[in-house]
């Protein structure tokens, strides 16, 4: 049985979403239910032991940088490009 399911996405990103599920011949919808169904069934990532010592050993120089805005924008150049 499928159910509506209503999400708040950046319109860049809804734009690249469907390039991306029409080069690949399916739809968002189905991108997404994979999605959830990779994070809920696929165990997670363990990473050698000599990889978890380093995490969260670097310190960020700028505090105030937007990540999250750094990598849309690398993202959106990279895939919506025309």
């Amino acid at each position: 049985m499928n159910t509506k399911l209503t999400l708040s996405v950046d319109q860049r990103v809804v734009d690249a979403a469907k390039k991306y599920a029409k080069s690949h011949k399916t739809s968002v919808s189905k991108l997404v239910e994979n999605y959830f169904l990779d994070l809920i069934y696929t165990k997670p990532k363990k990473y050698p032991k000599v990889i978890e010592e380093m995490i969260g050993v670097a310190e960020v120089e700028h505090p105030d940088y937007d990540y999250k805005a750094a990598k849309l924008e690398y993202l959106t150049n990279k895939y919506l490009k025309d």
